[in-house]
């Protein structure tokens, strides 16, 4: 495909026999609304579909494994993203300035939130975060202005484990609210 028309794309079904999305592979293919991904990809590189501001659904692969650094990052017309199961490593900054996600859930696996994973995603007013996390990084969660829950899947114990650093949720003025399995709530500054 010449340069020119990749810029030009709207939708996108990746073929069966693609198992990566390379590096850049979509960089700022701003007219790309659509995206439907086979069972067959298991790696989004990093930047792959960075600041493709008209993007507004993808379906990602059942098999997916890692989603690379920036992959999404200013994808600001992007509502909702179904994180397989199978995902096990998600790249600082992955979700970094998608303005217009509301929820987010992170798949059971995943154990560290990068640095910047949502950095900036001005709507999201709620995240799920399994157990098997064991460190929220640098700035995962900062200027996420509307962000009021966090959904638990572990124990306060579990939670109160976790290493989370003092910027993560940067934002002094508001209140989180953290639920748990159990249903107990706690209430974070």
């Amino acid at each position: 495909m010449k340069i020119k028309q990749k810029y030009k794309l709207q939708h996108v079904v990746i073929p069966k026999w693609k198992r990566k999305i390379k590096q850049c592979a979509f960089m700022s293919c701003n007219k790309l609304k659509s995206v439907v991904m086979s069972d067959k990809v298991v790696t989004i590189g990093d930047s792959a579909f960075f600041y493709c501001e008209s993007l507004e659904n993808i379906q990602l692969s059942n098999k997916l494994e890692s989603i690379g650094e920036y992959a999404f990052e200013g994808c600001s017309s992007l509502k909702k993203i179904n994180i397989s199961s199978s995902v096990n490593e998600i790249g600082q900054g992955a979700f970094c300035d998608c303005e217009s996600i509301t929820e987010l859930a992170f798949p059971d696996g995943i154990t560290i939130l990068n640095i910047g994973v949502c950095f900036s995603s001005e709507k999201l007013e709620c995240v799920t975060i399994p157990k098997s996390v064991t460190k929220i990084d640098f700035y995962a969660f900062a200027n996420c202005d509307s962000l009021r829950k966090i959904i638990y899947n572990g124990t306060i114990d579990d939670w109160n484990k976790i290493d989370i650093d003092s910027e993560a949720f940067d934002d002094d003025n508001k209140q989180l609210v953290v639920e748990f399995a159990s249903g107990e709530i706690m209430l974070m500054n």
